[in-house]
């Protein structure tokens, strides 16, 4: 299975492409060379959140990112 830094969850899909934007933005070295992953998530109250993600194939190379991530300002957790 795939393992996920998360950044950010929106209430919308443009929400969180425009969120992508900007983070590719503020930081291009960070996220040079990865591609992001939005994933529509419905939530117990009926709402979908829409995450935004970058994919890894292993825990370690997510913890890795998500550690310079933070380094970097960014607010950031591992997921599966």
């Amino acid at each position: 299975g795939s393992w996920y830094v998360q950044f950010a969850s929106y209430s919308t899909r443009a929400l969180a492409e425009s969120g992508q934007r900007q983070l590719r933005n503020a930081h291009p070295s960070l996220f040079e060379g990865k591609q992001f992953t939005i994933l529509g998530a419905q939530l117990k109250d009926g709402t979908t959140k829409y995450r935004l993600r970058v994919a890894f194939k292993t825990a370690s190379d997510a913890n890795g990112f998500c550690r310079n991530a933070k380094s970097d300002g960014l607010d950031c957790y591992v997921t599966k």
